[in-house]
């Protein structure tokens, strides 16, 4: 939601310095955030993590490891924050709500991709856009055509199948990890539409009952 790279790194830095000085500058959400520090509710590390990986999207991705692990740290630390904040302290139990982080956050994409490459943003890494015939600067000067949108979504979805698996081989989650690795249920639902229009439409029941009985079930 931002004009350009440039607005995006100025928004950042915004929250990077209020996080240094612990200066809420009046801002509601900054004030929640710096009472979640203070109290040792969330990692100040994992809240550093998140703004990282979100500057080095704008900045470019070149590769897919530097693209996982900015995914990982981005929309996985998000879901890892939100565990903390309920009390989740367990390591290997935080790791596998990150994995189901990044499976959301593969599934925007795939949901999204058409309107945020219109955008001029380029979330995907360099060697991805290549095996699609694509590059970051071929993206700033025209649109990807329908074929090649179709290519980078297949990309995705395999990745999110992978963490999927991985997230899913240590059983169920307790139940406040649970609810903080439920917006998968959403990365999954995105990644198996394959019907998806330019401007998807906002969530609708259905997303909201499959979130629903997922936490019903207990798992993922």
């Amino acid at each position: 939601a931002v004009a350009g790279p440039m607005a995006g790194l100025i928004r950042l830095q915004w929250w990077r310095d209020v996080v240094e000085s612990g200066n809420a500058q009046r801002h509601e959400t900054a004030r929640a955030l710096l009472a979640l520090l203070a109290q040792g509710q969330v990692r100040r590390d994992t809240i550093e993590a998140i703004i990282t990986a979100r500057e080095d999207e704008l900045d470019g991705l070149p590769d897919r490891t530097r693209w996982q692990a900015a995914m990982l740290a981005g929309a996985g630390g998000m879901q890892v924050a939100m565990a903390m904040a309920a009390g989740i302290g367990d390591g290997p139990t935080l790791e596998r709500v990150r994995l189901y982080g990044g499976v959301y956050g593969v599934g925007a994409l795939v949901r999204y991709l058409p309107a945020v490459l219109a955008a001029g943003r380029c979330p995907l890494p360099d060697d991805m856009l290549a095996e699609a015939n694509l590059s970051r600067d071929g993206l700033r000067t025209g649109q990807a055509s329908p074929g090649q949108v179709a290519a980078l979504r297949g990309e995705l979805r395999q990745q999110g199948q992978a963490w999927l698996a991985q997230a899913r081989e240590g059983g169920r989650l307790p139940r406040p990890a649970l609810a903080a690795g439920l917006p998968a249920i959403l990365g999954l639902r995105d990644m198996k539409a394959r019907a998806l229009p330019a401007s998807p439409p906002p969530r609708g029941v259905g997303d909201r009952l499959a979130v629903m009985a997922a936490m019903m079930r207990g798992r993922i």
